[in-house]
């Protein structure tokens, strides 16, 4: 997290505010991680996340980090007399008083070092300023040594707003002759970029114009709105806000741009807490994206491959009749084969002439067109299961594709959850036995149920298979089934359980939502559904699990929604 200098330092006053006079518990840190826990009433604890640049003040206690037996004890048990920021740079200085074994008071510094990509943190003795102990990422290039002493961060050469003069501040701007908003970035105290924009934007003076392009009446204009941005630090009638760029957050008292969307927080310490947590869900949303579209590409290639194979196995099997011809002939001339004969020459029973036949020659001509006969049954049965097995790859390949297309807008967990199991079944078929093998405990269905707000019963596959079974096995004749149109999704059956009434258009309309909802168009406001009576639901010969054609059908539009599911307290289950 990127601090300007007013918001840091206001930020400083309310950490003061509460942690002076509270003692650290206990210190401990990882890798990446320093927290220290206070015995504040109600308990709170100070973490500075070292990768992430992140430092909050956040309520309750906090989990022992794994170190807490180097530096770390020179800080449990010591009290906090007072905080500040360095004048002229991002940073937090906590001074430390603990006592000695003789009672008497020792002090030490605890600076913050705020300037990213990466925070730092050093512990400094007062007496000697000798570095106690530091702490900072492994690849940082700034390391601390124990027993040195301690430099502070540079910055004194810069002019701070509101201390020094102006004719400080066109000295150090003209010096830098660049264009204006990097010359005050350079000039200034602690200011990022969009400090320096609005700096420019209060003067009305262009950031991207060259410094030695302004006169001395913009410059002054620059100072003037430079002492009025700094002066945010000491007031506390402005801000603070959660800005949102993009995927990013930042805390400010800077109020936010007209092309900025930003919330306005109680205080700092809340501000910084919630932003810190948006950036931890948007970072978890992004990690769990990339494990997403892993896995996705993965299943591509693993599809691919195996598409290819089932393609080649298919065009290979249609070479049976020509392996039991050949077969037939050697069956028929059984000729006589020398030692280490890789192919022979007959005459050919089926035609005038000659025909050359590839045989083992560790086999006798009789085992060999055995041998042959054998292949050939064999490719005619696969000749009849590998297209349908095509099609099945060849459509999860699709979905796959499909779903990793959408991968920037999206995916939620249940989505993934449903292509797994739809993956899973068809990685199944495609194993030894295929579609005929040993597949009885494979029928059972378990859809998702639910219940209307009139209690019927709502049944949704959860995949392509699933769908099959629930449309053509368990439901009955009369209950009424449901599919998005347009869009693959799950089969959705309304039960009627026995009723001889039709149900009501409330009814309809809540089973259509649900099969809008678990279908690829629920991200839409509203989707058309299409719904008739199951014994108007056919599977096409020769059809990809979960095809389906229809009559008598009708469509209702609905906004993909779900229902209580069956047994919820909410659903008046039973």
């Amino acid at each position: 997290m990127n601090f300007d200098y007013p918001s840091l330092a206001r930020y400083a006053r309310e950490l003061r505010q509460r942690l002076v006079g509270a003692q650290v518990c206990f210190a401990s840190s990882s890798a990446d991680e320093l927290s220290l826990q206070f015995g504040t009433d109600p308990p709170s604890h100070l973490r500075l996340r070292l990768g992430a640049a992140e430092i909050m003040l956040a309520p309750g206690k906090t989990a022992r980090l794994p170190n807490s037996d180097g530096a770390e004890r020179y800080l449990t048990g010591s009290a906090v007399v007072e905080l500040q920021t360095l004048p002229r740079d991002r940073a937090l200085e906590l001074r430390l008083q603990r006592r000695d074994t003789e009672g008497e008071p020792n002090y030490g510094s605890l600076h913050l070092e705020l300037v990213p990509p990466r925070y730092r943190a050093v512990l400094v003795g007062e007496r000697h300023g000798k570095i106690l102990g530091g702490w900072s990422l492994p690849s940082d290039p700034r390391r601390f040594s124990p027993g040195r002493l301690y430099h502070a961060m540079p910055g004194p050469t810069r002019v701070l707003p509101g201390h020094d003069t102006f004719e400080e501040f066109l000295e150090r701007l003209n010096a830098m002759g660049s264009t204006v908003e990097a010359a005050l970035r350079k000039a200034l105290a602690a200011l990022d970029r969009r400090a320096a924009r609005e700096i420019c934007r209060r003067a009305d003076v262009s950031a991207e114009a060259a410094v030695h392009d302004i006169d001395r009446a913009e410059a002054e204009d620059l100072w003037e709105a430079a002492k009025g941005l700094y002066a945010l630090a000491e007031g506390d009638n402005c801000g603070p806000w959660i800005v949102r760029r993009g995927q990013h957050r930042l805390v400010s008292v800077i109020p936010p741009c007209t092309d900025e969307s930003a919330d306005l927080a109680p205080n700092l310490v809340e501000a910084v807490l919630t932003c810190c947590a948006d950036q931890a869900a948007g970072q978890e949303r992004s990690r769990s994206r990339d494990r997403k579209g892993s896995e996705l590409r993965r299943a591509i290639k693993s599809l691919r491959r195996l598409r290819d194979a089932v393609r080649g196995d298919l065009e290979e099997s249609g070479r049976a009749d020509e392996l039991e011809r050949q077969g037939n002939v050697l069956l028929a001339r059984q000729p006589a084969l020398a030692p280490g004969q890789r192919e022979v020459v007959v005459d050919d029973i089926f035609s005038q002439g000659a025909v050359a036949i590839a045989v083992d020659p560790r086999l006798t001509a009789a085992e060999n067109a055995a041998k042959l006969l054998k292949t050939a049954t064999r490719y005619r049965r696969r000749a009849e299961v590998l297209p349908e097995r095509l099609r099945n790859v060849e459509e999860q390949l699709r979905c796959t594709e499909q779903l990793l297309e959408r991968l920037d807008e999206g995916i939620e967990e249940s989505e993934m959850s449903q292509w797994r199991e739809e993956i899973g079944a068809g990685g199944r078929e495609t194993g030894s036995g295929g579609a005929q093998g040993g597949g009885r405990k494979r029928e059972r269905a378990h859809p998702r149920r639910y219940r209307t707000s009139s209690g019927w019963v709502v049944w949704a596959g959860r995949n392509n298979r699933e769908n099959d079974m629930l449309t053509h096995r368990v439901a009955a004749q009369n209950d009424i089934w449901f599919h998005a149109y347009g869009y693959t999704g799950s089969h959705v059956v309304l039960r009627r359980d026995g009723r001889r009434q039709e149900p009501s258009a409330r009814t309809l309309e809540e089973a259509a939502a649900v099969a809008a909802y678990w279908s690829k168009g629920r991200t839409a406001s509203k989707v058309p559904v299409v719904y008739t009576l199951v014994k108007y639901v056919s599977n096409p010969r020769g059809g990809t699990p979960g095809l389906a054609v229809l009559k008598r059908e009708r469509t209702i539009m609905v906004r993909p929604e779900l229902l209580p599911e069956e047994g919820s307290e909410e659903g008046g289950g039973h």
